[in-house]
């Protein structure tokens, strides 16, 4: 469930509609034998961490809060802010991909401030939080993404810090096409040249 809201102030009574329809969204996915995560922004109904847990959201993934590089203290703030509301299990932590010059010139956030240094230390922090879930955003293509975004979750993902639990790394939007496998170099290698801005990979 992508929720995006512009609003900065809202009301409980406000809130009140989309928790309850999450909750009757998870009830009827688990039903099923699916799960449901939450894509939240910074502000808004979207801020109500635990009660969308409470209800039932099996996940949640800060978007634009994490997904730049150019303030890293502000996006370890908003992963303190999640872990002080919900179980670390259930967060996803969102990274918008660097793109290329080619890339860049189609999407408004251009290279998101991403080095391959920086993005590495970034991924080993989340990983020492107990975060091991890592969703990508990439906004024209994956052949646009620099190269240094997929050696580095490549690494991370076979990283002692993020060996502890399942690891994906999933592109938005969802619901994706699932890819299944290990996590490996040939795997990531794999979605540099797929188009299709719905693949997942899964070990």
């Amino acid at each position: 469930v992508d929720f995006e809201q512009d609003a900065l102030n809202h009301s409980m009574a406000e809130a009140l509609p989309f928790l309850d329809f999450v909750g009757n969204l998870s009830a009827a996915a688990h039903k099923s034998g699916l799960r449901i995560q939450v894509d939240t922004t910074a502000q808004g109904v979207g801020m109500h961490y635990a009660e969308l847990v409470a209800r039932g959201a099996d996940s949640l993934m800060p978007m634009s809060q994490t997904y730049f590089g150019l303030n890293v203290s502000k996006d370890r703030e908003m992963v303190a802010r999640y872990k002080n509301a919900i179980p670390v299990s259930k967060l996803h932590v969102g990274l918008s991909a660097s793109m290329n010059a080619s890339g860049a010139a189609h999407c408004k956030h251009g290279d998101n401030g991403w080095t391959a240094e920086s993005l590495r230390n970034w991924l080993q922090w989340i990983g020492e939080q107990g975060v091991s879930r890592v969703d990508v955003f990439q906004c024209w293509g994956w052949e646009y993404i620099q190269e240094f975004v997929f050696d580095e979750l490549a690494a991370w993902l076979q990283s002692p810090v993020a060996a502890s639990a399942r690891q994906e790394v999933v592109a938005a939007p969802v619901p994706p096409a699932r890819l299944s496998g290990s996590v490996s170099d040939a795997v990531i290698a794999g979605a540099r040249h797929n188009n299709d801005d719905r693949a997942q990979l899964v070990q």
